[in-house]
């Protein structure tokens, strides 16, 4: 193995607002992980619940963690991003959702299995659904999905295939985000997700857990998009799909004639998921 000069193996981000009925338990689940070398970085997006306080109280002593708080309330895509840019250096990164938790050994199963196989881009536990109306956690077998051993194949079925996106918490090869260009884009995940398995496959970690909370709709007081920006815009499907093309665009080195063909499949599967109105820009409609 090359040296690495990386000061943690894994640093998790912790994108939090409102959390505070959750917040133990998501960050206890990280502070029980086996294995060392993490740095766990909370960033709190202006919450009104105190969930900001409560965390650091229960957690500051450990010193794998460490706190921060917006000023005000900036929206989960601007979290996501922040965290990854700003946590310290390491060979592998994971977000983790605010009233989500983890099994104990899925960071360090995770490092060994992308220590040892280089064709893997990111490792992630079994997904189960976590929500007040359910007796107990619900697999969420629809997530975990076969994807080709070919970068194509993967990338056209990371499109195709409709998921609840659970492997956006995988533990990734941090350097596959280099200049990943971070958009303000509803489902902007589903194009990391894409970036990702263009470079390598992901594996499902059978013995460990990712359990993912989920609320109703009447439940959460602010919209969707409020949630992801912060704000009241509308965000089309149309600035999704030109994302995904622009993506693709610069991933793709193969014949010009070949790109063509793929986009346009692309956009044939987006035309029959979201409509044809999601192939115009607003300002035509």
């Amino acid at each position: 193995m090359t040296a690495n000069n990386d000061e943690f193996d894994i640093c998790v981000g912790i994108p939090t607002y409102n959390e505070a009925p959750y917040i133990i338990d998501t960050l206890g689940s990280l502070a029980a992980q086996r294995g060392q070398s993490y740095h766990f970085m909370m960033l709190d997006n202006a919450s009104s619940d105190h969930t900001f306080e409560i965390a650091r109280e229960a957690f500051s002593h450990d010193e794998r963690f460490s706190f921060h708080q917006n000023d005000i309330n900036r929206g989960a895509n601007y979290s996501f991003k922040a965290l990854l840019d700003n946590a310290p250096s390491s060979r592998y990164f994971m977000w983790l959702g605010g009233h989500d938790a983890v099994s104990p050994g899925y960071l360090d199963t995770a490092r060994k299995l992308l220590d040892e196989d280089a064709s893997l881009a990111m490792a992630c536990g079994m997904p189960y659904k976590v929500m007040k109306e359910l007796p107990e956690p619900e697999f969420l077998e629809l997530d975990v999905y076969p994807y080709s051993h070919k970068r194509l194949g993967r990338y056209l079925q990371s499109i195709r295939h409709r998921s609840h996106c659970s492997i956006i918490h995988s533990v990734f090869r941090r350097h596959l985000l280099d200049g990943f260009p971070f958009k303000m884009v509803i489902a902007g995940d589903l194009v990391l997700i894409s970036h990702l398995l263009w470079h390598g496959q992901v594996f499902y970690m059978e013995d460990e857990r990712y359990w993912r909370r989920y609320f109703r709709e009447e439940d959460i007081a602010e919209s969707f998009t409020k949630r992801t920006s912060a704000s009241d815009d509308y965000f089309s499907r149309y600035e999704l799909i030109c994302y995904y093309l622009d993506s693709f665009g610069a991933l793709y080195k193969g014949d010009s004639r070949m790109k063509t063909y793929i986009e346009q499949q692309m956009i044939d599967v987006f035309q029959h998921r979201y409509g044809i109105q999601s192939l115009i820009p607003n300002d035509e409609i």
